[in-house]
C-alpha cells in the first residue's frame, strides 16, 4: 500500500517540477542560437573553437 503511493508521489513532483527546472534552459538555448552571433559566445567563453 505505501510503495505505491510513494512512486505517484515521485512521479507526480517529477512531472510537477521537471519541466519548471528544464524550461529555462531550453529558453536559454534557444534564444542563444537564433539570436546572439558568435562572436558573443566567443566574448562569453562558449564557443566550440578555439580563438
Amino acid at each position: 500500500m505505501l510503495l505505491p503511493l510513494m512512486i505517484w508521489v515521485d512521479l507526480a513532483i517529477l512531472l510537477c517540477f521537471m519541466p519548471v527546472l528544464a524550461l529555462p534552459q531550453l529558453i536559454i538555448l534557444l534564444y542563444s542560437e537564433l539570436q546572439f552571433p558568435q562572436e558573443n559566445d566567443q566574448l562569453c567563453g562558449f564557443a566550440s573553437d578555439p580563438p
